[in-house]
């Protein structure tokens, strides 16, 4: 057990750095003005051809905010899983380790989404909502919201659910989330950096979910789980 914490450990430090180094090349590597209204977007090469290759496409976005609810919906389930453990066991230490951890997992994922709206690292290539105006782009929210919550669920799904449901289950999570992801770039309302982003983001917090998991685990688990 020692060990696995310890790989996760050095995974989540290795993806925080990867990703606090990638977001610092986004605002200056290869910058030039091709964002909306002339801003300066970084990597403009591999963005700006993204974007050409895959402008704005409303069905596209339509389907991803969808599939966005829908991740918010798996969730909430989980949520809901939490506090009929809670209610049944009548602790939260007697609560399963890893559904604690999704807990945290998912405050952790939020804070994240709600600080880089304040902090304009990309703006979005194009206006969606008038009234709203240009949108912060990086990372990009839905990516992140999808990856994070459809692997965690996979792998949630895959440890609580056995034989052939729980592998059809846990291949339905893989699919969606390669859906959002190609999906989010069809839809032409990122930069293709943005999306990256995500996905690198999603991958930190996906190692500080295995290693909170490990490092919350109890004994109680394994009782309650036999009964």
């Amino acid at each position: 057990m020692k060990s696995l914490k310890k790989s996760y450990a050095i995974d989540s430090v290795l993806y925080l750095l990867v990703c606090a180094a990638f977001t610092v090349a986004v605002r200056v590597v290869d910058t030039a003005p091709i964002g909306y209204n002339g801003g300066t977007v970084g990597f403009s090469f591999i963005n700006d051809y993204f974007q050409k290759l895959f402008p704005f496409n409303q069905t596209f976005y339509t389907v991803t905010q969808l599939l966005g609810y829908f991740a918010l919906a798996v969730a909430a389930a989980f949520g809901v899983f939490c506090i009929v453990q809670l209610i049944k066991r009548k602790s939260l230490l007697a609560v399963d380790g890893d559904i604690i951890a999704l807990g945290v997992f998912y405050v952790l994922v939020l804070i994240t989404y709600a600080v880089f709206t304040k902090i304009p690292v990309n703006y979005r290539p194009v206006v969606i909502d008038a009234a709203q105006g240009l949108e912060t782009s990086f990372p990009s929210s839905h990516t992140m919201l999808a990856v994070c919550v459809f692997i965690t669920a996979g792998m949630q799904i895959k440890k609580r659910i056995k034989g052939r449901l729980g592998a059809v289950l846990s291949v339905i999570c893989a699919v969606l989330t390669v859906f959002m992801i190609v999906g989010r770039i069809i839809s032409g309302v990122h930069w293709f950096t943005d999306i990256l982003g995500g996905i690198l983001y999603s991958c930190f917090f996906i190692s500080v979910y295995k290693l909170l998991g490990e490092l919350l685990k109890n004994e109680e688990t394994g009782k309650h789980d036999r009964q």
